[in-house]
């Protein structure tokens, strides 16, 4: 039989390790471990405390538990009570209700002469089993994460004696629309970003929808050139991103230019799945992934006080503005010597995608009833509200890659290519399960431009989409003979993204007919 207190250590790490089991496409177990550890030896310093205090150990494993579950629940009743009631985050009703249910769970207690023991075993099994069904959802993700078999080969090496070799820039602006969409749906007539574009000589794909509707996915494809057909039949059944996270960490465009003699430099996103550490120079990378602790700390208790030290919204939006900045001017800051080989330069930006954190002055939104998190299309809310916050977001995000952009392109004088490229659209009117109950055209528009040095842009086309962008790089600057292959889309589902529709034809039918709310 496990000791009477087993219970509330186990209860210690399982929240964190739910998170992470349930977030682990975007996180890396580094980010759990911290939390844990310090969620572990809390746990026991309190064990230590009650227990002097009550000289009871099974008395004292109720009192941390309940503790426990009060700290690291709260967000999860509020999230909840609001859906049920209707109310927003700042309401102070869910934090009342949760600490009446404390108040009265430490009475309970009180009251207890004595702990039966059968309640204690049921305690620790429970606990125990909890922990062992998140290891198994994590054992399952990593068993299937073959990194070997997901690889793309490099099949289509640029030719040998090549000299003078641009610098090539893959920039990903997350949930970008293209200008369609943009206009018909938004009520945006003028874009400062795609005006700026047009008059520096860039190509912009007026017609370009993504193949995908998720960044992985989208990424996973345009890195390798390829359509992601074979893993549809292996995984329709499962939701795991090891082999997405496979496919992009050793993609076939790096494999390409590396042999070409190219130096790799990418920028962290935040987002394991759009991660390249395996690049020569790796940039942002921190140990402390503070949006993530954020996250984990806005479900706790801690969220209910409105100190600023606790307001976790506000410290949201700051520390993905820093992510989001510090990305975009490390763009610009980017110093390549003249005598450097080649470089291939990629960054993930995570914006205009929702959480939308900067009014449209640039302000940031520190204080927000709908909270900070990372929903988009039918999990995010009000279509209305979506749309009005997208457009004023667009506009210091325009600014912001404006900058960058005239730096990249007045820097220096090495010859550079840039594909400047959403790998989905915005999702106001998208529903995640069912895509007869979306507006396809919105979700895969996208804003996709390129820039050559010699402005020769007859290999490029109006209906282009990612999968086909680096064939025609490669074919024009490297002599390669990479076929085009036919720009489709596909819908997957957010429970299960292996099961891919084609809705190529749907979406051309659709966009005409834009929905009038």
């Amino acid at each position: 039989m496990l000791p009477a207190y087993c219970h509330s250590l186990f209860l210690s790490v399982y929240p964190i390790l739910f998170f992470y089991a349930f977030n682990i496409d975007q996180m890396v177990f580094a980010d759990a471990a911290i939390p844990m550890a310090v969620s572990f030896a809390t746990a026991v310093l309190l064990l230590k405390l009650v227990q002097k205090a009550c000289s009871n150990i099974d008395r004292s494993a109720l009192y941390v538990s309940l503790f426990l579950v009060f700290f690291y629940y709260y967000g999860a009743f509020a999230t909840l009570f609001g859906h049920v009631v209707d109310i927003d985050n700042l309401s102070a009703l869910p934090t009342v209700l949760w600490f009446s249910a404390g108040i009265i769970g430490v009475v309970v207690i009180f009251r207890i002469k004595a702990v039966p023991p059968a309640f204690t075993a049921f305690l620790n099994f429970a606990a125990v089993v909890l922990l062992v069904l998140n290891l198994l959802i994590i054992g399952d993700y990593f068993w299937t994460s073959d990194t070997d078999k997901f690889a793309v080969a490099a099949n289509h090496q640029p030719a040998d004696n090549l000299t003078n070799l641009p610098d090539i820039y893959y920039l990903i602006v997350d949930g970008y629309a293209g200008e369609k969409v943009l206009n018909n749906l938004y009520g945006i007539e003028k874009n400062e970003l795609t005006d700026f574009l047009r008059k520096r000589n860039f190509y912009v794909a007026s017609s370009s929808h993504s193949n995908y509707m998720q960044t992985s996915l989208s990424l996973s494809s345009s890195l390798n050139m390829t359509y992601l057909d074979h893993l549809s039949s292996e995984y329709q059944n499962q939701n795991t991103a090891a082999p997405l996270m496979s496919m992009v960490s050793n993609n076939a465009v790096m494999a390409n230019l590396k042999a070409a003699g190219y130096k790799s430099i990418a920028f962290a996103s935040g987002y394991t799945t759009t991660e390249l550490e395996n690049a020569d120079d790796y940039h942002g990378k921190t140990m402390i992934n503070r949006e993530v602790y954020h996250i984990l700390l806005n479900s706790t208790v801690l969220a209910a006080f409105r100190f600023k030290m606790f307001d976790f919204v506000a410290t949201q939006v700051q520390a993905h503005d820093r992510l989001v900045t510090s990305v975009i001017d490390g763009l610009a800051g980017l110093e390549i010597p003249d005598d450097s080989p080649p470089v291939f330069v990629f960054a993930h930006v995570p914006v205009p995608h929702p959480p939308f954190i900067w009014k449209e002055n640039g302000e940031l939104k520190l204080e927000h009833p709908r909270g900070f998190h990372f929903a988009d299309g039918n999990h995010w809310g009000s279509p209305q509200d979506y749309r009005r916050e997208y457009v004023e977001q667009l506009v210091p995000v325009n600014r912001l890659l404006i900058k960058a952009l005239s730096t990249i392109l007045d820097k220096g004088n090495r010859k550079k290519v840039i594909i400047l490229q959403a790998d989905h659209g915005p999702g106001s009117l998208m529903n995640w399960e069912d895509h007869n109950d979306s507006w396809l055209p919105e979700r895969f528009s996208i804003l996709n431009a390129y820039f050559f040095p010699d402005g020769d842009y007859s290999a490029l086309y109006d209906e282009i989409s990612p999968v086909n962008s680096f064939g025609v790089v490669f074919n024009k600057f490297f002599n390669s003979k990479i076929d085009r292959l036919p720009d489709k889309s596909f819908f997957s589902p957010w429970s299960f993204r292996y099961r891919f529709t084609e809705v190529t034809e749907m979406i051309n039918q659709q966009v005409d007919n834009v929905p009038q709310h």
